[in-house]
């Protein structure tokens, strides 16, 4: 004989180990299958009990689906009651003894005990096939006429399985679940009113037939809302609060584009929104229904108003589950009334300083959202204040979300500019790419000339107090270049002593740096370049040239051709040239980059189809794509180059896209340097390369760019070559 159900639970709970725990299963499973063997009629309920215990525990347990249907078949409530449970439990609707047990169910569904109707309806609504579904729907919708309430429940609950695996039986339903909303009875109403939203949701079909039940919906609610106390149905001092929130989101489903639908249910919507006690959690789940369901509907402004202002109550709460759902819900309704939502935005702001990094993730995306022209400024400096204490994954995040909306709404230049620049200060590291792009561009403008000394000279003091953050080193080391001479005694903007020599001393303080990169190094060669004819002293021209020579030796091949370039340039022979060579690089007007960012994006878009065809075709058809894909691969490759140079041309101030021209010979690719150096040995000369067919060379002198080792040492030789032989 097997031991009883709370000795086997207490075994299991006495084991120490893993494998303690599987011999005393697998003694007791060996056991069990013996009593099912001998037909063990008095302890089959005790064993199968047992196996549901063991099934909890994640064991094998499908040798006891066969007697789940004995127990079923039993004439006890006891015994069906554990084999309606096991059944649930231990077969699912692939199962093939499943189709066993419709006999069974159909019996009960007619049985004169409503408490075992209830088990049949309980498990045919949580495990069930199509076919059986069929075989017994004529039977439920009998038993949605039962007198008994507790039956009615159960064939409405078991009636939404139904439509959900069937949702060809609907038809045959929905008439006769419209006429359970005359019911007294909460239970049934509740069942009804869930069943009645699962077709609205899921049948849009039906939605016409449900709308004219809106009447008696609303009558429900009124007197829900109007009744006194029921100590049965009573919530936190709330008739049934459950069923108020399910009534209330069937009506903004059915009054979501019906006018005459939302004007019936408008004013008891407004009383439960005014009248409803919000001191507990079941009035504010009411509460935030209400505000889903005049979203949803064709309310008038006041209702919205009023909505809107119930979220506004919910941010002052001291729950953060009701302020988190606040939250989220204005960030929805923001496109439905922004003016009202703007009224909350000094409570939203203070939401940044929630200790809950949930909330503050949501107040976020709020916030983004409410940015406009009028509150740019002051929205900014909250966000600007967050990435101060913002996590490193919450500063991309903010930056990356900042720089479209400071593009868009920026008051002015100097405005725009002093925001990229504080940005870059507080997280240089985090903030992409586009940021410092953006602001050299921005400081080169002609537009700018009324505050580029002060922005000069903001970025030269940011840079001082904290070179970590790359991006701001990186806008720093450039504008420096272009404008050092702005900021230099006497020209400093606040009248500051700064000289030539703090100037240099930054930069070589920037290139010391134990975390410095390639490319950083590489800008900082450039400005020194650009210095030697900011710089007017023999002593920064002096200095500015053993700086330079630093890297004639390094080991990277890229810092060593500009040191040897870059020397060759500040050679004396070259000191007329030298002033044209490094003048102050143009930068496009507001008008030029908006004409050419719509221009990159018609040229771009159509066009985004074919070449992703021409990876894979370049790739499987190799072989065979001598001249035919050569057409393909030129537009290929044009296209990427566009795209590469759009943020680069914009500060290089290119003029406009290269046009069609004959194939350029291989001495084409030479360095803008040995093409102003030419000399015989190079061969018959080019015409002097346009500014936008030099891009890639002046690339070069911005910063790095990526070349292999054999080309760079090629146009070096050259160089050198071209030199010796003209001298």
């Amino acid at each position: 004989m097997t031991m009883r159900l709370r000795d086997l639970i207490r075994s299991v709970r006495a084991c120490k180990t893993a494998s303690e725990e599987r011999a005393v299963i697998a003694k007791e499973c060996a056991l069990i299958r013996t009593a099912f063997k001998d037909e063990d009629n008095s302890y089959r309920t005790r064993n199968v009990e047992k196996l549901l215990f063991i099934h909890m525990l994640g064991y094998p347990s499908h040798f006891g689906q066969m007697e789940c249907l004995k127990l079923i078949a039993s004439p006890k409530f006891s015994d069906k009651r554990v084999g309606y449970l096991a059944l649930s439990l231990l077969v699912d609707e692939t199962t093939e003894v499943l189709m066993l047990v419709t006999n069974s169910l159909s019996s009960d569904l007619n049985h004169k005990n409503p408490y075992v109707v209830g088990l049949a309806l309980a498990a045919l609504g949580n495990i069930s096939a199509k076919e059986m579904l069929r075989d017994l729907s004529t039977q439920i919708y009998n038993l949605l006429k039962n007198s008994n309430p507790y039956i009615r429940k159960k064939a409405a609950l078991c009636a939404l399985r139904i439509f959900r695996r069937v949702p060809e039986l609907i038809e045959d339903f929905v008439d006769r679940v419209i006429t359970l909303l005359t019911e007294k009875n909460h239970s049934v109403l509740l069942t009804t009113v869930t069943l009645l939203h699962s077709i609205v949701v899921e049948q849009k079909q039906y939605v016409r037939k449900i709308r004219k039940s809106v009447p008696a919906l609303v009558k429900i609610l009124k007197q829900l809302f109007n009744s006194g106390y029921a100590p049965e149905h009573d919530v936190g001092g709330i008739t049934d609060p459950f069923l108020q929130v399910k009534i209330i989101r069937l009506l903004g489903d059915l009054g979501k584009g019906n006018e005459g639908a939302s004007e019936e249910m408008s004013d008891i919507l407004a009383q439960v929104a005014t009248n409803t006690e919000v001191s507990r959690n079941a009035g504010n789940a009411i509460l935030y229904e209400v505000v889903r369901a005049v979203m949803k509907i064709e309310a008038e402004d006041t209702l919205r108003v009023l909505a809107i202002n119930i979220l506004g109550r919910f941010l002052t709460n001291k729950d953060n589950n009701i302020r988190y759902v606040a939250l989220q819900t204005l960030e929805s309704v923001i496109e439905v009334n922004s003016s009202a939502v703007h009224r909350h935005k000094q409570v939203i702001v203070d939401c940044l300083r929630d200790p809950d990094v949930s909330i503050r993730s949501r107040a976020l995306d709020l916030i983004y959202a409410l940015i406009q022209a009028d509150n740019v400024e002051m929205l900014t400096g909250e966000l600007l204040n967050y990435l101060v204490v913002a996590s490193e994954l919450q500063k991309v995040e903010v930056c990356s979300k900042m720089v479209p909306l400071v593009e868009k709404y920026a008051p002015s230049k100097s405005w725009h500019v002093e925001t990229f620049t504080t940005m870059l200060s507080i997280a240089g590291n985090e903030c992409p790419d586009v940021v410092w792009q953006m602001l050299i561009t921005l400081i080169g403008q002609p537009e700018s000339s009324d505050f580029r000394a002060s922005a000069v000279a903001k970025l030269y003091d940011a840079c001082m107090e904290d070179t970590k953050q790359i991006g701001l080193v990186k806008a720093s080391i450039w504008v420096l270049g272009e404008f050092a001479n702005y900021i230099t005694t006497p020209n400093h903007p606040e009248g500051k002593d700064l000289s030539e020599e703090d100037v240099l001393d930054l930069l070589e303080r920037i290139r010391k740096l134990h975390n410095v990169t390639k490319e950083v190094k590489a800008m900082v060669l450039n400005s020194y370049l650009k210095l030697a004819t900011r710089f007017q002293s023999p002593e920064s021209q002096q200095r500015i040239k053993s700086l330079v020579s630093v890297y004639k030796s390094s080991m990277t091949l890229e810092l060593q051709a500009r040191s040897v370039e870059y020397l060759n340039i500040l050679d004396d022979q070259f000191n007329q040239e030298r002033e044209e060579w490094l003048a102050t690089m143009p930068v496009p007007t507001d008008e030029q980059l908006a004409a050419r960012k719509i221009k990159f994006q018609n040229a771009d878009g159509p066009e985004s189809d074919d070449d992703e065809d021409d990876d894979y075709s370049d790739e499987d058809d190799e072989s065979d794509s001598d001249d035919s894909d050569a057409p393909k691969k030129q537009k290929k490759v044009k296209a990427q180059e566009s795209g590469d140079l759009l943020d680069l041309n914009d500060i290089l101030g290119g003029g406009s896209s290269p046009q069609p021209s004959q194939p350029a010979p291989a001495n084409a690719q030479m360095d803008l340097l040995a093409d102003v150096f030419g000399s015989s040995s190079i061969g018959t000369s080019a015409p002097a390369a346009a500014p936008q067919q030099g891009s890639n060379d002046l690339l070069d002198m911005l910063g790095p760019g990526p070349s292999t080792a054999q080309g760079t040492s090629s146009n070096m030789d050259d160089l050198l070559g071209s030199m010796s032989a003209s001298s």
